[in-house]
């Protein structure tokens, strides 16, 4: 199509179609926009509470306990390399965990659980020294507080502690050792791994354990963990990887299992938000057949002419069709900026505060608030032409060239 009639098109635009079809073109970029926040909004809030629940991998990882009912027995070499073969399986990882009797007076319980921190999980961390990563041996993860009692100030310091060795049937001593506290837990959130847990490196708590049993570090580690987290290489594979555990007699629970995405609420936004897409596309095709009709009406005279001068029907149809995309074009810009001023204004609400229940979300990039709707305004971009198309086509075909203009 040549320039003059892209030209014309817009000239069209600004002095008639938009004039005249501008409060239904508002109502729906008003609309619209909601629609777009509102999926933006439902995204955010979905999003939230999947990396809430999903710290590190932990959505990743498929718990197998060795004392579940008709499980195999413990965790061993062989288990796990058993586990490793199966499909999907990144890595397999040893949970033990064992008794500790604190020396110091420093606040924390006389006795904790020293739990085996397992990469790609760790407890919700509110501090560390030095950059965030797994504990070595000889170190510790210890909760910000206990029974009202503030502990941050053991960041940084060592703890005295002991672990029991069993040296008869009925009796046990205890064997002191050192650890460094390198960083503080929430305590005040949930985990699934009892109260008074401190976390340290999974070879002392094996180590820890085994001499709680009676047993040397390799005959403990020839029989096996209790427990293991077994990573799959994506969330996508975790239901996967425990139906095969489950099949190959290992009792396998998965945390994907018991994580909400979203509530209610947010579902009924969801739904909501559908409705309104319907009603919007709907609504977009009708206006394509109003824009249609009034070229119908108001444009024969137009559509003379340019036959009188020789332009072809296609070349008519063209102009026509280009200006009810022009009309598509200016409502999707409108939908998409009532969506960002909507969203901006929900996550500034937020950002002060204000409850605002599943809208309530963490800062969305604006370029997020496109991603996730980007599909929507392109509808529009077909569907006013599309609703044009009907009443164009039997305009251009019935109205005949002005006889006077091509004679001269």
């Amino acid at each position: 199509m040549s320039m003059s009639a892209s030209r014309h098109a817009w000239v069209s635009l600004r002095r008639s179609s938009l004039p005249r079809q501008r409060w239904f073109i508002i109502v729906l970029a008003l609309l619209g926009g909601c629609a777009l926040a509102m999926n933006t909004i439902v995204a955010g809030h979905v999003r939230d509470q999947i990396d809430a629940a999903d710290a590190g991998k932990r959505l990743n990882y498929v718990v197998v306990d060795s004392t579940g009912r008709g499980s195999n027995g413990p965790i061993n070499a062989a288990a796990r390399r058993q586990m490793m073969g199966m499909d999907h399986v990144a890595k397999v990882y040893e949970w033990s965990q064992a008794g500790l009797l604190c020396d110091d007076d420093n606040g924390l319980p006389q006795i904790v659980w020293a739990t085996a921190q397992i990469p790609d999980v760790p407890p919700a961390t509110v501090a560390f020294d030095g950059p965030t990563r797994p504990v070595r041996p000889g170190e510790v993860i210890v909760p910000d507080a206990v029974n009202g009692h503030d502990l941050k100030a053991l960041l940084g310091t060592t703890i005295n502690v002991s672990y029991q060795r069993k040296t008869k049937a009925s009796e046990a001593e205890a064997v002191p050792t050192k650890l460094k506290v390198v960083g503080l837990y929430d305590s005040s959130r949930p985990n699934n791994d009892g109260p008074d847990t401190v976390y340290v490196n999974v070879d002392d708590a094996k180590n820890w354990e085994a001499a709680n049993a009676g047993m040397s570090p390799q005959a403990f580690d020839k029989q096996g963990v209790s427990r293991a987290y077994v990573e799959a290489d994506s969330r996508a594979h975790v239901a996967d990887v425990h139906r095969q555990l489950s099949q190959a007699g290992f009792s396998a629970t998965s945390q994907a299992d018991v994580v909400g995405y979203a509530d209610q609420m947010t579902s009924d936004v969801q739904r909501m938000q559908t409705i309104l897409i319907v009603v919007i596309c709907v609504a977009a095709l009708v206006l394509g057949v109003s824009v249609g009709s009034t070229i119908s009406r108001q444009r024969g005279s137009q559509i003379a002419v340019f036959k009188a001068f020789g332009r072809s029907g296609e070349w008519i149809l063209g102009c026509l069709e280009t200006e009810a995309f022009l009309i598509g074009v200016v409502m999707a810009l409108g939908i998409v900026v009532v969506g960002l001023v909507l969203c901006g204004v929900a996550i500034t609400l937020t950002a002060a505060g204000v409850h605002l229940g599943p809208v309530a979300m963490t800062l969305v990039p604006l370029l997020d608030v496109l991603e996730q709707g980007a599909w929507f305004p392109l509808v529009l971009f077909a569907a006013v032409p599309l609703g044009c198309l009907p009443r164009t086509v039997v305009s251009v075909r019935s109205h005949e060239p002005y006889e006077l203009l091509r004679e001269q």
